[in-house]
């Protein structure tokens, strides 16, 4: 035996399964038997090892035994499920993250209220102290299996596989499923699991097909780490974007309108707004033209640009609604907009750089199962921008605007958790790939002289261009890609754009796809879930309210609601005849940044201040506003 960077490696000293060799080894290698690894390659304990392998039983903390503890999970799943829902159908298992799930035809639908009757007989099952056993099974023996149980979704599936392809069916008990394994030796040491929730899932990931139930769970070889989980899991659902929103009345859901199409109401829209007016404030500063442009267009326009022949399954097209029978298009994007404007007038290398910039709403074709509140809608509002540009000014653009994306990602609070990915295109060799590279350098020259790391990726991209990608992660680790800067090389060839160059000749500009902030419903559920709700005074939609004591002072209250408003103060009054301790409560509840109080003490000269943190302080109405206007100026 060995150590390999703190990994113990065994020799095999004889042709053994990999059961027997850790039954000869004894001790908390056959206590924590799972999974083993041969020669590098992963593998059920039932495997079969040649003398001389090198072996690795791997312990419960490696992310592989992890993954088989899951995968094994969700074979028990599947066999509760089948003893409790004979006539169910079995799809497909898997993965996701830190969670295992199975995709169910259930002939009568269950809900979430059915997850701890399955789990108990999860547990039922793992007590019959059943070991896992594997066969390996030829496609038309596996058919004739799957057949004898009427699996018909994974008689589906095997239809598919070559001829010649082997396929793994595990058994547990008196049940039997396919599955792409290894699973875990011993059922009986699998105690730490859950069942999370169940969602639905379309067969095979294609709306065309039908929507089955996905069943969600997670597994930890310690009742400690499921603990653990669970205390994360219940963290996140206090930070839930959808939750907090819909406590504080920001949107809501309307199935009479659809899915992925909020209605956001007076808090939602205020916040959306103070975003967008701060965001056009400082592009204004920085020299963008702002420009609006039809929500509409024929559809050739996104022929033009590729558009149509890559997305057309996204894009809301309409047939033929005009004399002129040609079809139009729900916007995906402003891009080619952007690039008529740009080409309506003749442009010269003075006038470069051009930098147009819009607040637009844009749409995407969704299948309901895909929308997901405000992250995954089907309309949209995006800060869309374009730069046009000669290769000689791609650094100075992109550090320019790279600038204008910190600085406003460090005034929301959003830039902690950031990072950058830069994605290069593949492209033929000459001036295409001359300009590449040249861009790429450009890149990585303002990067190096702002000292920030990235990652590389190249040849992800389906455009000849460079892009950088910034995703956030949360404070519970969640990822989401946040915006992106994407140099186009081609654009300027498709639309016929250009420029009149020092020496009289026309050229092609560089487009740069830029956006200082994204998407803002996205961007709004981001800060939602990084703050709790609690905005910061400047975003607040509410940043004051003003509470009367008693019905004789509404008067004063609204009187001095008027002052705030006057002063750019977001003012609200309660002069409902509830408790003063209530109305407290409430105003607390709904993450009011600041709360005053109007009585006799009041009216006759300093307010009552309540801020946030619960402080409760005296000043008078002008020190107030001063001091107000003083932290919103500040904070943004």
């Amino acid at each position: 035996m060995e150590k390999q960077s703190e990994k113990i490696i065994y020799k095999a000293n004889a042709d053994v399964t990999g059961v027997a060799f850790a039954e000869e080894l004894g001790g908390d290698v056959l206590k924590n038997l799972s999974v083993v690894k041969v020669n590098g390659v992963l593998q059920d304990a039932t495997d079969y090892i040649n003398k001389g392998d090198s072996v690795e039983f791997l312990s419960p903390s490696d992310e592989d035994a992890l993954k088989a503890l899951r995968l094994t999970c969700a074979q028990l799943l599947a066999h509760a499920v089948k003893s409790l829902f004979p006539t169910c159908k079995l799809g497909v298992c898997g993965i996701k993250k830190d969670e295992f799930y199975y995709d169910i035809d259930f002939v009568t639908p269950i809900s979430e209220e059915d997850l701890p009757e399955i789990e108990k007989e999860m547990k039922r099952i793992i007590k019959a102290g059943f070991c896992v056993e594997k066969s390996l099974l030829g496609k038309a023996e596996a058919i004739e299996k799957m057949s004898e149980y009427s699996e018909l979704y994974k008689i589906r599936l095997l239809e598919s596989f070559p001829a010649k392809e082997k396929v793994k069916l595990y058994k547990i008990g008196g049940f039997s499923d396919l599955c792409s394994g290894p699973l875990v030796y011993a059922i009986k040491s699998i105690k730490a699991f859950q069942l999370n929730s169940i969602a639905g899932a379309y067969w095979k990931n294609n709306n065309k097909n039908k929507m089955l139930t996905r069943i969600y769970g997670t597994a930890f070889f310690k009742r400690k780490n499921l603990n653990e989980y669970i205390k994360a899991k219940r963290e996140a659902s206090e930070k839930n974007y959808a939750k907090i929103c819909k406590k504080l009345g920001y949107y809501y859901s309307d199935d009479k309108i659809g899915k992925g199409l909020p209605q956001f109401l007076e808090k939602g829209y205020k916040v959306l707004n103070v975003l967008q007016r701060f965001i056009e404030d400082e592009e204004e500063k920085r020299g963008y033209t702002f420009i609006k442009t039809p929500c509409i267009s024929k559809a050739e326009l996104f022929e033009i640009s590729g558009q149509l022949g890559h997305y057309k399954d996204k894009m809301y097209i309409i047939n033929s609604f005009d004399s002129d029978k040609e079809d139009y298009v729900l916007r995906p994007s402003t891009c080619p907009f952007h690039y008529r404007v740009f080409a309506s007038s003749l442009k010269s290398y003075k006038d470069l750089p051009v930098r147009y910039s819009e607040t637009a709403t844009v749409f995407r074709r969704e299948a309901s199962g895909e929308t997901k509140e405000l992250i995954r809608l089907r309309q949209f509002t995006v800060s869309d921008g374009h730069t046009f540009m000669s290769e000689n000014q791609m650094e100075d653009e992109f550090e320019n605007s790279l600038e204008l994306t910190q600085y406003v990602l460090k005034t929301i609070g959003l830039e902690k958790g950031i990072y950058y990915v830069l994605e290069t295109a593949d492209a033929e060799k000459g001036k295409s790939r001359s300009s590449i590279e040249k861009c790429e350098n450009a890149v990585k020259k303002v990067f190096d002289k702002k000292g920030i790391s990235y990652i590389k990726n190249p040849s992800q991209l389906n455009s000849n261009g460079v892009k950088v990608k910034i995703f956030n992660r949360s404070y519970y680790g969640k990822e989401e890609e946040l915006l992106s800067f994407s140099f186009d090389f081609q654009a300027g060839k498709n639309f016929g754009l250009s420029y009149i160059d020092e020496k009289g000749k026309k050229k092609n500009p560089v487009v740069l796809h830029r956006s200082s902030i994204g998407c803002y419903e996205k961007t709004l559920a981001t800060l939602i879930e990084r703050y709790s709700g609690n905005l910061p005074l400047w975003l607040a939609p509410e940043q004051v309210r003003i509470l009367s004591v008693s019905e004789k002072y509404c008067e004063s209250v609204k009187e001095l609601r008027f002052e705030l408003v006057k002063n750019k103060i977001r003012a609200t009054f309660d002069v409902r005849s509830e408790k003063t301790g209530k109305k407290i409560r409430d105003a607390v509840l709904e993450k009011v940044p600041y709360v005053l109080l109007v009585g006799d003490k009041e009216e006759n000269g300093l307010l009552s201040v309540r801020n946030a943190s619960g402080n409760v302080f005296k000043m008078s109405k002008e020190q107030f506003i001063e001091k107000l206007s003083e932290e919103i100026g500040k904070n943004k």
